[in-house]
């Protein structure tokens, strides 16, 4: 049960638990947290942020998927190879080169990819880097299809 108590911890901002969960390899935290019911998200909550813009969504599929599939809309383009170099860059840096304010490391995140894998890996990497509201869209763009969900080419 150390995982659910840390996590919980950890999403209540607890600097000891923050520093032990920083500690375990990337795989590790993955499945520790983002296959836990309360870091997923589904097509449900996908659907609620592109119409209310209560979380905003971000998409870690390489650009060139992107052009060929397209996008969920209100989605950010912030492919997984970057995100360590991203979140480390300025707001304005940040602005710049991906066209959107930097979330903040409190601001609610929904991740996606394809299937799901690249997406908890995303989750795993901001988490390491100090975000603590992700969540994970388990069936991704390929469930966000299959579901009817519009899609921005």
């Amino acid at each position: 049960m150390f995982g659910l108590r840390a996590l919980e911890a950890l999403r209540q901002g607890s600097g000891a638990v923050r520093a032990t969960m920083h500690r375990l390899p990337a795989p590790i935290l993955s499945r520790l947290s983002f296959a836990t019911s309360e870091w997923a998200a589904d097509f449900a909550d996908v659907k609620k942020a592109v119409k209310d813009g209560d979380a905003t969504i971000v998409d870690v599929r390489n650009p060139e998927e992107l052009k060929t599939d397209g996008k969920i809309p209100t989605s950010i383009s912030l492919p997984l190879p970057e995100i360590k170099e991203a979140v480390a860059l300025s707001e304005d840096n940040f602005k710049k080169r991906y066209g959107v304010a930097r979330p903040g490391e409190r601001d609610p995140l929904i991740l996606h990819c394809r299937g799901g894998v690249r997406a908890q890996k995303a989750a795993a990497l901001l988490t390491e880097a100090g975000f603590s509201n992700l969540r994970v869209y388990q069936g991704s763009f390929a469930d966000w299809v299959s579901q009817g969900g519009p899609v921005d080419k």
